[in-house]
This record gives C-alpha cells, structure tokens and sequence, in this order.
C-alpha cells in the first residue's frame, strides 16, 4: 500500500433517491490514508426544497432540522479543500459523487476527482456474498454500522470495509486498475487515459472510426459514465460489439444543461446520419388531429395530412397512438371514450356551444401558445434558448450563444417539445419576464 495515497470517504443523505433531481440534506467526510483517520466533516445542508415524509422516515432528517442549516454553497469550499489531493471513495460512488458534481455545477464549478466504489471492490475481493448493499456487507463482515442512513454513520462504516478491502495484500494503485479494467474493455487505439479525460459532466460524445467517420453520436448527464457502458465488458447485442469494435477516437461537446444536449445531439444525428443511431433517423410523426364540425357539433378526428400535423402539439407516429390520444381528451372533457355508446346519448342531450367549450377547453390546455419564450439555463442565466410558436406551431427554436438555430426539422422539434413541460420553472415570457405557466402536452 502507498502510505502517501489519501482517501475521503464519503457519504451524502439528500431528498430522494434519483441523482439528477434531488438535494443534499447531509454530508459527512472522513479523510483516510489506508492505516487511520487523520480528519473528519460533516454537516447538515439545507436543500432549499421540501424533505418528503419517506425520506424523513428513512433517515431522521427532517424540513425542521435543516431550516438553520448551511446552504450547499456555504460548505462547497470545506468540500473542495477537504477533498484536494485525495481519492474520493463511497458506496455506491456515482450516486455520492454525480450528485455533489451536479451542486457544484449549478455554482458555476467543475468538480473533478478520481473515485472509487466500495460496492464493486467488495464484489471483486470479497466475493460469494447474498447481498452487497452496506447494511447487509456490515452484518455479514461484523462490521458495527451506528445510525443508517446517516452520512457520519455510513461514512464510519465504509472506511471499516475499505480497510477490509485494502488488507487484502492489494497496493492502492492496483485496487484503482482493477476497478477500471474490470468494468470496461477496450477496443485498439484507446487507452485508459483517453477514458480517464473524459468530461464527467453534460453534454454529447460521438464515436469516430479510424476512417474519420462518426459512427455514433449519443448524450449523457455525465458523458465519462455513459461511455464506459458502450465499453462495457458484459454487452451482449451484436450491435454493441460492432460499436465498440469500431471506435478510434471520441469527440465530445460539454454543455450547459440536459436540454442543450437533447438539442445538440438530435441536430448533429440528423446533420451526420451515423450508422448506428437509427432512431432519431427513422421518426415520422405521420397521425396528427383535425377539428370538424358535424351538426354543429365539434369532433376530433385522425389526420394524415402533414400541412396540418407539423410543428403542433398534436403530433403522432401511429394511428392507434393518435386514437388514443382523441378519446383520452373525450374523456377528460366528458367522463367517456368518443367512440363509446355513452358519448353518442350525450350528443343528444347538450347544447352543441357547451358541448364544444367542454372540449375545446381540454385542447387549449394542450396546444402551445403565440409569441416567443426563453428557457434560461440553470448553470448561466445569459446562456438561453429561444422558442417562437406561432398560431400554435413550434416555427424556430434558436440558441444564440451558439450560433444554433431550427427551423425546419419537425422530428427534432417534436424531440424537444416532449420534454418542454419538465422545464416549466426556467420558461419565461420574452415580452413582459412573467413566469411561463402553460402545460405543455
């Protein structure tokens, strides 16, 4: 083992359980140099949103108890100086480590360790265990766990297991490359260190062939991650293998937020036309809905005609889908599907202006408004994209920072306004700065 090897162990208690939504409530850092414990932190963290009832059963923290507590920028300096010149090591260490990467990077900070995961050296040195979740590893090693689900208590516990694994006759340099080539397999021409740079952060990577073909182009909250799957020594379809077989060198694009990347990505895929991605190349929202009147009565039906489909919200790739979209807003507007027994006595018994605000109603609240909208990127408020919807239609969708404009594709846009209404909170009005509050569909 080399003595002069530093570790923090860490662990982090945070509102919920996915790493790309939610916020740190806890944190607790215990620094290691494989024989003892030389330092230690830890805090609560006020998460400026609501602890769920769950999570509070879970790990005692309550909305009470980090009301006084310091803000995630008001530690993230201890964070940065505590953890300088060490290995950053946790169970489960892409949970910990992407969610503090995600706080550092809405401060406007790259946050950069190399990182180990107690979960896949326990698999590797301790192997023929039920369970390798640390609760389960503790009890099965006598390893004393006091208060789970609390960042200090867990943090105390895997030091214990890292030690374990350290006894092992293991150097601290082997123990990394081990953790590395026992996830990955790499093709000819890559190396560890070409994964090793890759950005951590946002944004799209492309694979490029050693003719200086793209071959793939893909997308990723945290592109290092999302490569070493592609590298994976576990694939088992044809078409990974061929992927990774064929990778020479890998571009990537960092960005500023997920929906950069879904823009970036779905433009460059349609630019390029790589071999592998097939989806986004094969889209065609052939269905869309067409408003008639029948006796005076309003009535929704499939259309196939694109003039009337394009760029709306009402944009569907299969006839089944676009019929179920028809009687799920008969049904919200009435209380039955629109080709049922129940839907044809009730045109017999309103009036037909009451009958078609019922429904109308229910469109409106599905159909995009006129004007032009901003979507401020959390990371640099300057850094926006602009959408422009006229008469009910996505007509451009523009990103002026970098030189990024659609105006054409209606399969791109459709890409984008799918996931329009997750983003509601950064949308605002370019006329007046009032906060954006239409439900996209």
């Amino acid at each position: 083992m080399d003595p002069k090897k530093l570790y923090s162990i860490i662990d982090i208690e945070t509102t919920g359980g996915r790493s790309n939504q939610h916020k740190i409530t806890e944190i607790a850092m215990i620094k290691f140099d494989g024989v003892e414990i030389i330092d230690e932190f830890k805090t609560l963290i006020n998460p400026e949103r609501n602890i769920p009832y769950s999570i509070t059963q879970l790990t005692g923290i309550s909305n009470e108890m980090v009301l006084g507590a310091p803000k995630f920028y008001q530690v993230a300096k201890k964070i940065v100086e505590f953890t300088e010149g060490t290995i950053f090591v946790a169970h489960n260490v892409y949970f910990d480590y992407n969610i503090i990467r995600r706080e550092f990077s809405e401060l406007g900070y790259a946050y950069k360790k190399p990182h180990l995961c107690t979960v896949k050296l326990a698999r590797k040195f301790i192997p023929g265990l039920e369970s390798y979740s640390l609760g389960n590893l503790c009890r099965d090693l006598g390893i004393e766990l006091k208060n789970r689900h609390r960042a200090y208590g867990d943090a105390s516990a895997t030091v214990e297991l890292f030690k374990l694994i350290l006894s092992k006759e293991l150097n601290s340099e082997n123990i990394i490359e081990i953790d590395k080539s026992s996830q990955i397999c790499l093709p000819a021409g890559l190396n560890h260190s070409d994964i090793d740079e890759l950005p951590e952060g946002i944004g799209v990577y492309q694979f490029i062939n050693n003719k200086g073909e793209i071959i793939y182009i893909g997308k990723s909250v945290n592109i290092q991650k999302r490569v070493k799957s592609h590298l994976s020594s576990k694939l088992k379809r044809s078409k990974d293998f061929q992927i990774k077989s064929s990778i020479a060198k890998i571009n990537t694009i960092e960005l500023p937020h997920e929906w950069a990347s879904l823009i970036v990505e779905a433009d460059l895929i349609k630019k390029h036309r790589p071999i592998y991605n097939r989806a986004l190349n094969s889209i065609k929202f052939k269905y869309g809905l067409r408003k008639v009147f029948e006796n005076n009565y309003l009535q929704l039906k499939v259309t196939t005609r694109q003039q009337e489909i394009e760029n709306t919200a009402f944009m569907y790739r299969s006839k089944k889908t676009a019929i179920s979209a028809i009687n799920r807003f008969y049904f919200e507007a009435f209380g039955f599907e629109a080709d049922s027994v129940e839907h044809e006595k009730y045109l017999n018994t309103i009036p037909a202006n009451f009958y078609n605000q019922q429904l109308i109603k229910i469109l409106n609240n599905r159909e995009y408004p006129s004007g032009e909208f901003d979507l401020y990127l959390p990371a640099n408020k300057k850094d926006k994209i602009k959408f422009e919807f006229r008469a009910g239609r996505l007509v451009k969708i523009a990103w002026k920072e970098h030189s990024f404009c659609i105006e054409e594709d209606p399969d791109i846009k459709r890409l984008v306004l799918r996931k329009l209404h997750l983003y509601k909170s950064y949308i605002t009005h370019v006329i007046n700065g009032s906060t954006f509050e239409t439900e996209f569909a």
